[in-house]
């Protein structure tokens, strides 16, 4: 996808970066994902924008602070370590959410939320499969470890791990992490792709002062307990797991609940 593509969505779906210019694979994925789901649709865009006006979508990401008065919400959730008093909207036309911990922060709002969960990133294998991410990067034997973005990856040098870096393309990331046999992330995006292209994966604490309602929320709402991260790099090894939710159900329930009639591609 070209440099001015990406803008024209940026104006309509919002991703986060920091200081928009350092891009982190799991959020920078919206634009790729939602330009496949779109294909559909010939001149998409044009009806977006009239359709649309100032409204804007939230999908990947802990990213509901952000959002205003009618914005449209598939998949969001909310970021724990943001006070609630950021949360500054009265009216979402929500149709998913990342799981229960977000759906209760909206309903306790007064916000109607249904009962639809999952993060829209689980849906990469439905558009980039395996055969097409091969060709960006072959595969490669032992076990990987992403760091999250605002750790400094310096401190897993010890562990003997190749890194794999979220600052990147999204595809290419996703292609980078696919290719190992397991996978240890303290980002939550590294944990959610490997989970789901069924890769023997574990959650690591992270040393980036990062919330732990964003993991408990999507472990939730793929309708497992939460289980936390695991606190040692060596305890994430012992503990790789192939996931164990029924991943296509969630997937077809985020499908099913896009909001096509909302951005004006029906009827």
């Amino acid at each position: 996808m070209n440099e001015s593509t990406i803008q024209l969505y940026a104006k309509h779906f919002f991703w986060w970066s920091r200081n928009n210019t350092v891009k982190n694979a799991g959020d920078y994925f919206t634009p790729f994902l939602i330009a496949e789901i779109l294909k559909i649709f010939p001149q998409h865009l044009d009806r977006l924008v009239s359709h649309l006006g100032a409204r804007k979508v939230l999908s990947i990401g802990s990213v509901l602070h952000f959002a205003k008065d009618d914005d449209i919400v598939w998949g969001s959730g909310v970021n724990g370590k943001i006070s609630m008093q950021e949360l500054r909207f009265r009216r979402l036309a929500v149709h998913a959410v990342r799981g229960p911990k977000t759906r209760r922060v909206l309903l306790d709002m007064g916000i109607e939320c249904p009962e639809v969960y999952g993060d829209p990133a689980i849906l990469a294998p439905a558009f980039f499969p395996e055969t097409l991410l091969r060709k960006l990067f072959p595969r490669k034997s032992g076990v990987c470890l992403v760091p999250h973005l605002n750790e400094n990856s310096d401190i897993y040098k010890g562990c003997n791990l190749e890194i794999v870096s979220p600052k990147q393309d999204p595809i290419q990331f996703i292609a980078e992490l696919t290719a190992y046999d397991g996978v240890v992330s303290s980002a939550l995006h590294g944990y959610i792709f490997a989970e789901a292209y069924g890769i023997p994966c574990a959650l690591l604490k992270n040393h980036s002062g990062e919330s732990p309602f964003k993991y408990a929320d999507y472990q939730l709402g793929t309708g497992r307990k939460e289980t936390g991260p695991q606190e040692l790099v060596s305890d994430a090894l012992r503990n790789l797991v192939i996931p164990d939710f029924d991943l296509k159900v969630l997937q077809h329930n985020l499908i099913a609940s896009f909001p096509f009639q909302e951005l004006g591609l029906t009827g």
